[in-house]
């Protein structure tokens, strides 16, 4: 079965999350592949969210000088719950098709 290559405007964690999705599932279907691609667009987003955060810090100030959150954090709480939901979608709750790690030992 062949595997579908990353969109190509993902970023480095958004193609890392389809790398390792496509390695473990079977993702082959229209819908699967629209959300896994929401799925790693949404993290690439919480990704740039975090970094503006490190640099920016939590808060902002207002207007008026008073201290609010900085409007990344919405950022970056909903794309991180777009890709959870898409991932949820997608059903992984089953089997993969090939179990990561070791095989189990017999006795």
């Amino acid at each position: 079965m062949k595997s579908h290559p990353a969109p190509d405007h993902l970023e480095a964690a958004g193609r890392e999350l389809w790398s390792r999705v496509m390695t473990e599932f079977v993702v082959n279907d229209a819908p699967g592949l629209a959300l896994l691609a929401l799925a790693a667009e949404a993290l690439d987003r919480c990704r740039q969210a975090q970094a503006v955060l490190r640099e920016s810090g939590l808060t902002v100030c207002d207007q008026r000088g008073a201290l609010k959150t900085h409007p990344a954090v919405i950022i970056e709480r909903d794309s991180w719950g777009a890709m959870q939901r898409a991932l949820r979608q997608l059903n992984f709750d089953a089997e993969p098709a090939k179990k990561p790690g070791r095989p189990a030992t017999r006795r």
